[in-house]
């Protein structure tokens, strides 16, 4: 049992490095770096209504059909 928790613990440890690389690294994640400073839920998404989360989500990752994010397609 202590076995499975030190690995559990490893492998969450290399994808919460993987993340903060990959965040780091993308010209994309702009707006996401600027609200996500620790890997993990933040608390409010638990509070928010279920569709302004979504909205939400998808502001933060730039996942959504604003005209900043379509005028990339047009250059």
């Amino acid at each position: 049992k202590h076995f499975k928790c030190i690995i559990r613990d490893r492998i969450k440890d290399q994808y919460v490095q993987y993340w903060h690389e990959m965040m780091i690294n993308s010209n994309k994640c702009c707006t996401y770096k600027i609200f996500k400073v620790t890997f993990g839920l933040e608390q409010y998404f638990k509070i928010l209504p279920q569709h302004l989360a979504l909205c939400l989500c998808k502001f933060r990752c730039s996942s959504h059909n604003l005209p900043i994010e379509s005028l990339n397609v047009l250059f």
